[in-house]
């Protein structure tokens, strides 16, 4: 019986693995800012005037959102890289698989993309 209490501990502990820092919510902070055209973040859409704030949900999935408009991504992490890979092309997502370099600090991403640097904070 001791055997298959540590059992169930030991897969209780595997099973709990701690979600990823990029896990949350997220607006421009700069390199993308507020009421300026930007194709930054792989055309993922120009500002017109608006936040963009991108969410990225544990499951693998998230949005970005400007104004009204929210448009569903599913992402997936491999080293420093993060993948983003649109269900539909629009407006605010023109292509549909976006990659980029990425980093979190604290309540910082950083995004780079194509040489250019986009900051985000934690919403």
């Amino acid at each position: 019986m001791n055997g298959w209490m540590l059992l169930l501990v030991l897969l209780l502990f595997a099973s709990c693995g701690s979600q990823p820092k990029i896990v949350g919510k997220w607006e421009v902070a700069s390199g993308g800012g507020q009421n300026e055209s930007s194709g930054l973040l792989g055309g993922m859409g120009d500002l017109i005037g608006g936040m963009k704030v991108y969410t990225f949900k544990n499951d693998g999935t998230g949005s970005v959102r400007l104004g009204s408009a929210n448009e569903p991504f599913e992402w997936k992490i491999d080293g420093n890289t993060l993948t983003r890979t649109a269900t539909k092309t629009t407006a605010i997502m023109k292509q549909r698989v976006i990659t980029s370099t990425f980093q979190v600090d604290d309540d910082k991403l950083t995004l780079t993309e194509a040489g250019q640097e986009v900051v985000l904070k934690r919403k």
